[in-house]
């Protein structure tokens, strides 16, 4: 009975460990979404008004972002964060991250993108997805939380990457 209580002990640990690094993980990945509101220029048309991140999919970084526009601002202007279940859900953003198990549908979240003209910064957090139209991608580099950046998908959507947001990527195409 001691051994399996041994074990169990040992089980629930490693599992608090496991889930206090994700949310480590994402706490980070929503510092830097905020710190790329204030590095990049968007289109005079999304300069007013709110600036709006939205998340695709089911992500904990929502909650992380929430938390982070209860007390900052993107410049002057108030963070509302949003949430989109659906590629059709997606309408005005300025930063869309899309969740891992969404990534596969970024032909569609692309096309939705340029049919509606909606300037958005899209971030992912998959393998590869540079290749596929994202314009920042979230990679683990040396242990740490970094990103990758592709300024020709940026510009596409009317985003122009500033020099510290290039600069401080892994790699940049």
């Amino acid at each position: 009975m001691k051994k399996l209580k041994l074990l169990f002990f040992t089980l629930l640990l490693i599992m608090i460990g496991l889930n206090s690094q994700a949310q480590d993980k994402y706490r980070n990945q929503a510092m830097f979404v905020y710190n790329f509101t204030r590095m990049n220029a968007w289109p005079q048309e999304v300069q007013s008004g709110d600036f709006v991140i939205a998340v695709l999919g089911n992500s904990p970084i929502h909650n992380e972002l929430n938390q982070i526009a209860e007390s900052r601002q993107a410049g002057n202007r108030r963070i509302v964060v949003k949430q989109f279940d659906n590629v059709e859900d997606i309408i005005k953003c300025q930063v869309l991250f899309v969740a891992p198990l969404q990534s596969r549908n970024l032909p569609a979240i692309t096309q939705k993108l340029k049919q509606e003209r909606i300037p958005a910064l899209l971030i992912t957090d998959s393998r590869n997805t540079l290749d596929e139209g994202a314009a920042v991608n979230f990679v683990l580099s040396n242990n740490r939380q970094m990103y990758e950046v592709s300024q020709s998908n940026a510009k596409i959507f009317g985003v122009i990457l500033g020099s510290d947001m290039i600069r401080l990527s892994v790699s940049s195409k």
